[in-house]
Order: C-alpha cells, then structure tokens, then sequence
C-alpha cells in the first residue's frame, strides 16, 4: 500500500488588512532645534502666523502633529508652551510623517 502523506500545517494568515503593514502613527516625536540663531515658534503652521517665542538652538521640543505636507510641526517646549515651528530646522527622532494632521 502507499503511504499516506501527514498533514501539514497551515500556514498563518495575512496580517489584517492585507501582507504589508503600514507605518504605526506616532503619538509624539522628540526633537531637537537645529538653527543656530534659534527658531520663532508661531500660533500656527506658516510665516503668516504669529511669533509666540523663541526656542534656542539644541532645545528639546516634542512634535505632537504636522501640516498635511509635513513641513509645519506643532510643538511643545520644556515650559509647556505649545506652537508651530518650521520642520526644516529641526531633528527629529522618529519620521514626522507618522504624526497626525493637525489643524493650524
């Protein structure tokens, strides 16, 4: 007689939502001011709004959200002061791009 084969085990499905996960959204993003001269934090995400503050050059600020094209930050500092700065001058530990949209 021929053997009969074992059967095999199956084999796990696909992550929810299809084979490849997408980035997890980040809550918040620690970063660090880079603009030597220090960098205005502003009421909202453009030039047009108004300075609320300075943050100094090497300060740690935590991002919390982004504009829709990810070039505006809203930010924290250390004092608790909540505002918007450019992403341009800026390092952050995390791609910014996983922060929420927020209004401005």
């Amino acid at each position: 007689p021929t053997p009969t084969p074992e059967p095999t085990p199956e084999t796990a499905p696909a992550a929810e939502g299809g084979a490849a996960a997408e980035t997890p959204a980040a809550e918040q993003v620690t970063c660090q001011i880079t603009a030597e001269r220090g960098l205005r934090m502003r009421s909202g995400p453009g030039t047009t709004f108004k300075v609320i503050g300075l943050l100094k050059n090497q300060a740690n600020v935590t991002a919390t959200g982004r504009s829709e094209a990810g070039d505006w930050l809203a930010v924290t500092n250390a004092a608790g002061t909540s505002g918007w700065v450019s992403a341009d001058w800026v390092d952050c530990s995390a791609d910014v791009m996983t922060l929420p949209v927020s209004g401005g």
